[in-house]
């Protein structure tokens, strides 16, 4: 598979690479924008599972801060994982109820 490792906005291009590790910084911290809550019970310090795509792996992750007023979450991935991009979608579930998501930044 290809990974989008960098976008040029202003040139309207993207960079793909089969080995995303030589590209970019791997890291298991992730900022989230656009926090959805849906059951009103996600807090710091909680361990729940998330998916990233569409029939994807499911990941445990821990919530290390949430900021409510401004939708803004920081979550830690359990295991770290260099698919993982900016824009991507991050959803939140316990067992086979969804408790929201947020759009990594």
């Amino acid at each position: 598979p290809y990974y989008v490792v960098s976008k040029n906005i202003e040139d309207n291009t993207i960079t793909v690479s089969q080995n995303p590790d030589t590209y970019q910084k791997v890291t298991d911290e992730f900022l989230l924008e656009s926090v959805v809550d849906n059951q009103n019970i996600l807090e710091e310090g909680m361990t729940i599972e998330a998916q990233i795509r569409y029939r994807g792996e499911v990941k445990k992750i821990e919530i290390l801060s949430h900021d409510k007023k401004n939708k803004t979450m920081k979550i830690k991935f359990e295991k770290t994982d260099p698919s993982i991009a900016q824009g991507q979608s991050v959803v939140f579930y316990n067992g086979d109820v969804c408790l929201g998501g947020g759009i990594i930044t």
